[in-house]
């Protein structure tokens, strides 16, 4: 058996404010995807944001960032439902110019309940 699809339009509006005065950084994004069906289900409307503060020194970027996930209602599309947020602690270690490690510390809420996660990945670029 093979699931049935939502049909409809989906409207996405973003934008992002950084701030970065030296070692200091600041960065703030938000994201509202707009989702309406002509197949039957309920329109959704979805949330996201984020605020972010860092210092690096040296080689190191401590960060402290919150977000939130706020949807409407039961999302067809996106399977998100009711309200989500976070706070996350981390460090950031730039050991070449193009390589980084990060390790976090996350504690999120939502209507699952709470979680705490500790993670850590390599991140790279060409």
């Amino acid at each position: 058996a093979t699931a049935a699809v939502a049909k409809g339009k989906e409207a996405i509006l973003g934008g992002h404010l950084v701030w970065q005065p030296g070692d200091f950084e600041w960065v703030n994004e938000v994201l509202n995807v707009q989702h309406t069906y002509t197949s039957g289900e309920d329109n959704a409307t979805v949330l996201g944001a984020y605020s972010q503060l860092a210092y690096k020194i040296n080689a190191y970027t401590p960060y402290f960032r919150y977000d939130l996930v706020k949807a409407s209602a039961a999302d067809a599309y996106s399977g998100l439902s009711g309200n989500q947020s976070g706070s996350t602690l981390g460090l950031r270690y730039d050991f070449a110019e193009n390589n980084a490690l990060k390790f976090e510390y996350i504690n999120a809420h939502g209507a699952a309940g709470t979680s705490n996660v500790v993670g850590a990945n390599w991140s790279f670029t060409w």
